[in-house]
C-alpha cells in the first residue's frame, strides 16, 4: 500500500508485520526457485528485511515518500520508484503483498512485472478477500472494504484468471487469514475486548476452514519468454 497512513500502520506494528513477511517467506520457500527478490509496494521494507534475513538478495520500492525515508532510516534497500522506471529486470520473484488491489489496470501492471523477472521467475500477490468469513460476518467493519483505495476484489477463480490474462502460468491461490491478535485498541474496556475476541476467533476459525480474509497467489513467468515479448509488456 502506498499511503502514509499505511506507512504509520506497519511502524506501529512491526512485530505482527515480521511474522507476517515470515509467513510469505515461507510461501515462496516452499516453491523454491532464486533467491532475488523484488517487493513492489514495500512501505517501510519490512519483507525486504526479512528476506535479506533469509538469504535473499532483496529491494523494495514504492512510491510513498514518507515510509521509503522511514525504511532506508533503518538501513532496507528500499527506493522511491514505480515499477515502470525501475531498471532492473533479472528477479527471481516479485512480491505483491496488498498492492494489486489498489492498482486500476491489473493486467498490464502484472505483464510490467513480469519484464522485470527472469524466464521462469515467480509473481506472489497477496490481496484482501472478499470472500472470507471475516469480511462476511463483519460486514463494513472489516478493513478491506476501502473502495476510495481499492480498486477491485479478488475470488481465486477470479486470481487464476488474472494471471493467465497476464500470460502468467498460475501454480497456486489459496485463503488464508490477516493476523487479527488481540491488539491495544481492544483493551480499552469490555466492549472492545469482546469485539477483539471475536474478530480474533473468526479470523482464525475462517483460516481453519479455508474461508481466510486474505486471498494468495503464486503464478510463474514462463520459462520460454523471449526478451521480445517481455518488451511488448512494457
Amino acid at each position: 500500500d502506498e499511503s502514509p497512513q499505511c506507512a504509520s500502520a506497519y511502524t506501529a506494528q512491526e512485530d505482527r508485520t515480521r511474522e507476517y513477511a515470515r509467513k510469505i517467506l515461507k510461501s515462496i520457500n516452499h516453491i523454491g526457485g532464486g533467491k532475488k527478490l523484488l517487493d513492489v509496494g514495500c512501505s517501510i521494507g519490512i519483507v525486504v528485511e526479512e528476506a535479506s534475513h533469509a538469504g535473499f538478495e532483496s529491494q523494495g520500492i514504492d512510491l510513498d515518500s514518507n515510509a521509503i525515508e522511514i525504511g532506508k532510516s533503518r538501513g532496507r534497500d528500499v527506493h522511491l520508484s514505480s515499477l515502470e522506471t525501475w531498471p532492473t529486470r533479472d528477479y527471481d520473484w516479485i512480491c505483491l503483498s496488498h498492492t494489486l488491489e489498489h492498482i486500476p489496470q491489473p493486467v498490464e501492471f502484472l505483464q510490467k512485472c513480469g519484464v522485470h523477472l527472469k524466464p521462469g521467475g515467480h509473481i506472489i500477490v497477496i490481496v484482501p478477500c472478499y470472500r472470507g468469513l471475516h469480511p462476511q460476518i463483519f460486514g463494513r467493519r472489516w478493513y478491506g472494504w476501502l473502495p476510495r483505495q481499492h480498486f477491485f476484489h479478488y475470488s481465486a477463480p477470479a486470481l487464476r484468471q488474472l494471471f493467465q490474462k497476464a500470460g502468467l502460468e498460475p501454480i497456486r491461490v489459496w485463503q488464508e487469514s490477516l493476523d487479527h491478535r488481540m491488539q491495544r485498541k481492544y483493551l480499552r474496556n469490555w466492549k472492545d475486548v469482546v469485539k477483539g475476541l471475536a474478530s480474533y476467533g473468526v479470523a482464525t476459525v475462517g483460516a481453519l476452514i479455508g474461508r481466510g480474509d486474505q486471498l494468495v497467489g503464486i503464478a510463474r513467468w514462463p520459462e520460454n519468454s523471449t526478451q521480445t515479448e517481455r518488451a511488448k509488456a512494457l
